[in-house]
């Protein structure tokens, strides 16, 4: 952010860490977020060589669910890795 944020209600400000991430772009309705984090943690990691950080993963929404079609919304996932 490039100014100070209060967050409100059940909205709140986290830092997110440095280092490496993996990103993944999901494409559909959030309510299949569910499927895309199944393949990540249950075939890509696995066979990836990869380990996960003990820091949490995170989305970013590219575009807003108000202005976009369910099947247009885009979303990355981010994964840390050591």
């Amino acid at each position: 952010m490039d100014r100070p944020v209060t967050p409100e209600g059940e909205v709140g400000v986290q830092t997110i860490a440095g280092g490496r991430y993996v990103v993944f772009l999901h494409r559909g309705p959030y309510e299949n977020l569910l499927g895309a984090y199944q393949h990540i943690f249950g075939e890509w990691l696995p066979g990836s060589g990869e380990e996960l950080r003990d820091v949490p993963c995170f989305e970013r929404y590219l575009n807003s669910p108000e202005h976009t079609r369910p099947e247009n919304l885009k979303t990355e996932i981010y994964l840390p890795l050591k």
